[in-house]
């Protein structure tokens, strides 16, 4: 089997589950397995998986960074990826990635990532190769098994926030790569919501992780980062005095807190627009259709562009027929709700 989408439920909401089941179950992937890893739910979700034909696994609460590791020797694909319960990809996004892996011998390749919030997807300016996320990449199994002896020998293992067990994924599955690649034919949606977030909480446990992640990799950059992000958070919560205390927690020097226009500047939003869903319907049916295929739109992005690449070269046009002319709607720019950027960039780190 070729590849392996674990996806990781603790406590999770059905209908959240359920979109990211759907999601793969109409995908364009083929000889996949996707596996339903429950951490330890005061619920089943059995009967939820086996409707979208996913195998369904339960074990005793551990936490997300040990529930990856257990997944690594249960599942049945050459490369794997890790996905989190409400976490949505385009329709056509880990396939290119999967014949990318075979073409070039990749250990982990890259996707493109975006952002879901109050129901408007958007994009953002971050490298996909530097996201956190693992939903937005594969890994070849045997390469990350390695990581995992590295891993284990670490306390970063008993982490609970998952934002830092998937940078520790991260950080040692690309210390032991030899071959990294960058996809740009899809988007993973990340969720992002507005809740108040547990500053002291966030900089404990971010703090731990970075002193573990020294032994891989040079974490001042990212220490000081989480540290300023969390203090701009702290100024727009009201929490000026925890200030001190997250650069304790950090373990970093008194800095100057992130302001309103460094936030803004760190990360450019892009709306996909109202009419995203029908690009993606447009884009499914082109790939589903035998005969080739005349297109009129107005490319958006580089992702429609890329993906019509691929579709075509997988196509086989068969002679004789006409060309299907496909009208999609010209991709459009409505915000559903005002957008608070600085707020996002805080989120997205810590989502």
């Amino acid at each position: 089997m070729k590849f392996t989408a674990v996806i990781y439920a603790q406590n999770a909401k059905e209908a959240e589950l359920e979109a990211t089941l759907k999601a793969l179950k109409g995908s364009t992937l083929a000889d996949y397995e996707v596996l339903a890893l429950d951490d330890g739910s005061d619920r089943s979700y059995k009967e939820l998986a086996e409707k979208y034909k996913a195998r369904y696994v339960k074990t005793e609460k551990r936490g997300a960074l040990a529930s990856y590791l257990y997944a690594l020797e249960i599942a049945k694909g050459e490369y794997i990826t890790f996905i989190k319960s409400g976490e949505l990809a385009t329709f056509n996004y880990y396939m290119p990635m999967l014949d990318m892996a075979y073409s070039k011998n990749a250990d982990v390749v890259c996707g493109d990532i975006a952002y879901e919030y109050e129901g408007v997807k958007f994009t953002c300016n971050e490298d996909s190769g530097a996201s956190f996320s693992c939903a937005s990449k594969i890994y070849r199994v045997s390469a990350l098994k390695k990581a995992k002896i590295e891993l284990e020998k670490t306390k970063i293992t008993m982490l609970s926030v998952d934002t830092k067990a998937e940078m520790a994924i991260n950080a040692f599955a690309l210390k032991n790569a030899t071959n990294v690649q960058i996809s740009h034919t899809g988007y993973a949606f990340l969720k992002l919501n507005d809740e108040k977030l547990d500053l002291l909480g966030l900089a404990s446990e971010a703090g731990k992780a970075l002193c573990e992640l020294d032994v891989v990799c040079n974490a001042d950059v990212e220490r000081e980062l989480d540290a300023r992000t969390l203090c701009y958070l702290a100024k727009i919560q009201k929490e000026k005095a925890l200030i001190a205390q997250i650069e304790i927690a950090l373990g970093v020097s008194k800095i100057k807190p992130i302001s309103k226009k460094e936030a803004t500047q760190y990360r450019k939003i892009e709306l996909l627009g109202d009419n995203f869903a029908d690009i993606e319907k447009a884009l499914k049916k082109i790939y589903d259709t035998s005969i080739d295929v005349m297109v009129i739109y107005d490319l958006g992005s580089t992702y429609e562009k890329n993906t019509l690449d691929y579709i075509q070269s997988r196509k086989k046009g068969i002679k004789g027929e006409k060309p299907l002319t496909l009208v999609v709607p010209k991709r459009i720019t409505k915000k559903k709700v005002k957008l608070k950027p600085e707020q996002i960039m805080a989120l997205a780190r810590f989502h």
